[in-house]
């Protein structure tokens, strides 16, 4: 079995990146989700694969190949004062699925995390995704019950 190479993702990653995105946009709407493909090449590069980016990227390869993604941002619990990392997408290809790519990207977001202090490693899950739950719950992951996600889209914004 190849080694899963993971590291941060560059520029020109973008068009390959975007492209495991929607792949993974698909497979959420295929468990009866709404969701768009809104994410482009040039929305990715403006928001992130940059210093400072709103959000960051790796990537992992197999032979040179692309094989997944976890995208992240830095985040804050105020009353665990807590350093987080926020992982906003974890997705391996189909192709190159059961060779270790999940796991290998967590590690490096597990050491990154380590670099920064963090404590803590917090993400989304849908509750449909029963692959994803049972890989997450292998790892040490736990479910997250104390609070309720919420959302406000500004432009719908009440005052």
């Amino acid at each position: 079995m190849n080694a899963v190479v993971v590291r941060p993702a560059r520029r020109r990653d973008a068009a390959v990146l975007v492209e495991m995105m929607r792949g993974l946009n698909r497979e959420i709407r295929a468990l009866g989700h709404k969701v768009e493909d809104r994410i482009t090449k040039e929305i990715l590069l403006a928001d992130g694969l940059k210093r400072d980016g709103w959000i960051n990227v790796l990537i992992a390869e197999i032979d040179d190949a692309p094989a997944g993604y976890a995208a992240w941002y830095r985040g804050y619990d105020v009353e665990e004062a807590v350093r987080q990392l926020r992982m906003a997408d974890l997705y391996v290809s189909p192709a190159a699925r059961r060779r270790g790519v999940a796991q290998a990207l967590v590690a490096a977001l597990v050491a990154l995390g380590r670099e920064l202090g963090v404590g803590e490693i917090v993400w989304n899950v849908e509750p449909e995704n029963a692959p994803a739950l049972a890989f997450y719950e292998r790892i040490g992951a736990c479910a997250w019950t104390r609070n309720r996600i919420m959302y406000l889209k500004l432009d719908e914004y009440r005052p």
